[in-house]
């Protein structure tokens, strides 16, 4: 075996001994399942055609129903009762945060649970706050963005420290945002200089794309493989080939870092720190850990989502595009 094979074994190790240490035994507490003092809105998957929620992209999905219907023709192809399977998706997907539309799994903007959040006024959001209700946290980090980003990342790290894969990924959103505006020197909001020194303060180096790729790994690691959709894969492929090698090296290391102080967060919290339950079933590229970085280094981008269980059949998307179509529930 080699050196440089060697220590990625040995990284890996310590890792999961670190993970078990501060974090303690994984899987024994159950996910949380979001449900608080505010009632959300209910819905059924695919009812509707849906629309991308302009909180997440600023456009509206217009082959929305094209990807719900054809997802669940896959999944119907496999003997699954393609209905119930795609409500536990989206049942586990909002257990982590994911709140707003999804074109795959048919929830159109008017009818996501985000929505509930969006109407609410700042004095209800607090409330629900207070009880510790990660879609009103995260809805309070959204509206503080363009005055407050030290607001939104505390708000957003809370949410996390509740479970919020998604708010990990949008505090990645938020220093790439940045940073890309850092780059361009160019915008129109007069608090702009402020803003981000402030937020660069959050960073060890002052590189935001950096300290934005570790947030977004950190969110990988924690949801595993179904975390990395089409538009999070690109972008991170995207960014690895703008960064320089030890850039991305740093990156990997700090995604660590993130996930263990998450992790010690949510146990604080009464949360289970992290948890190893995979979706009932999802879609991912065949090389995806391939095309993710952290591979030939010390610190890989192991997956803490258990997949042992599952089966694994290969696809092609509504645009023809090769998948693994991955079934880790009897549905």
């Amino acid at each position: 075996m080699s050196k440089n094979n060697l220590m990625i074994l040995a990284a890996t190790g310590l890792l999961g001994m670190l993970l078990y240490v501060v974090l303690g035994i994984v899987g024994q507490v159950p996910v949380p399942t979001g449900k608080t003092s505010v009632q959300q809105p209910s819905f059924a998957a695919g009812s509707h055609s849906p629309e991308q929620t302009a909180r997440d992209s600023g456009t509206a999905g217009q082959d929305a129903m094209p990807k719900y219907e054809h997802f669940s023709g896959l999944l119907a192809d496999k003997g699954l009762d393609a209905a119930r399977a795609i409500e536990q998706y989206a049942q586990w997907r909002q257990q982590r945060g994911f709140l707003g539309a999804d074109p795959l799994l048919g929830i159109r903007y008017d009818q996501a649970p985000a929505r509930y959040y969006e109407d609410l006024d700042d004095a209800a959001l607090e409330t629900a706050a207070i009880g510790k209700e990660p879609g009103a946290i995260q809805e309070l980090a959204a509206r503080s963005v363009a005055t407050d980003t030290v607001k939104t990342i505390e708000k957003y790290r809370e949410a996390a420290s509740l479970g919020s894969t998604y708010a990990l990924l949008q505090i990645g959103w938020l220093m790439d945002t940045f940073a890309t505006m850092d780059q361009g020197r160019a915008t129109a909001n007069g608090s702009y200089d402020g803003q981000l020194t402030r937020l660069k303060s959050f960073s060890a180096n002052g590189n935001l794309k950096q300290e934005a790729l570790s947030w977004t790994l950190a969110a990988i690691r924690d949801g595993g493989a179904a975390i990395a959709r089409a538009d999070v894969l690109g972008w991170v492929e995207a960014t690895v080939a703008n960064l320089d090698a030890e850039a991305v090296t740093a990156a990997c290391a700090q995604s660590i870092d993130i996930m263990i102080r998450t992790g010690s967060s949510r146990r604080a919290q009464g949360r289970p720190p992290l948890s190893i339950e995979p979706p009932p079933v999802f879609l991912r590229p065949a090389d995806l850990y391939d095309r993710l970085p952290c591979g030939n280094s010390v610190n890989p981008l192991e997956p803490l989502v258990s997949a042992e269980e599952c089966v694994v059949a290969s696809v092609l998307t509504v645009r023809a595009e090769p998948r693994q179509l991955w079934i880790c529930k009897a549905l």
